[in-house]
């Protein structure tokens, strides 16, 4: 058994007195036991959390823009890695060559469910983008699939569009 022992003397009219206290300190030893059993999870966790960003960042990275030289108008891009998974992404479309489409997309709030809908977002976007789709149907989808497949999430979805066609050649 774990034990603090203490002692003092007590001296009175020249008798001394020796006093040992013994105190049973189990209960502060298995705390001690837990706290290290959960601060070596907790490392753990921030290892895997650290990890899950790096990939983060990469992934992000991929999905950067390339910078665009487009008729007369130039597109650029930057790029800053998170520190935080979320909901947020651009994107430049000039498939055809025939007009050049940006898109701006924020899904509300931080983690893995804003990146998983902005994901999502990004995937039908990208599709109706390519096939050429109008903004006005391309956004009614979006919102129809939003409505319908992501309704309760509580998570609001914030894009901007524009499509610039090639201006007039001499």
């Amino acid at each position: 058994m774990p034990v603090i022992i203490s002692s003092r003397t007590l001296e009175n009219f020249g008798t001394r007195l020796g006093i040992v206290t013994f105190t049973d300190i189990s209960e502060q030893v298995r705390a001690e036991d837990e706290l290290r059993a959960a601060n070596a999870k907790l490392q753990r966790r921030q290892k895997e959390i650290e990890e899950d960003l790096r990939l983060a960042a990469r992934v992000q990275h991929s999905l950067v823009p390339k910078s665009v030289l487009w008729d007369t108008l130039t597109v650029g891009a930057f790029f800053h890695p998170v520190h935080s998974i979320g909901g947020d992404f651009a994107l430049v479309n000039s498939a055809n060559r025939d007009h050049l489409s940006l898109l701006v997309c924020d899904v509300s709030g931080h983690g893995i469910g804003s990146a998983l809908v902005a994901n999502r977002v990004y995937s039908e976007t990208t599709a109706h983008l390519r096939s050429g789709m109008p903004f006005p149907v391309m956004f009614g989808e979006l919102n129809r699939f939003l409505i319908e497949d992501i309704r309760g999430s509580g998570m609001f979805v914030t894009a901007a569009a524009a499509r610039s066609m090639p201006g007039p050649t001499a």
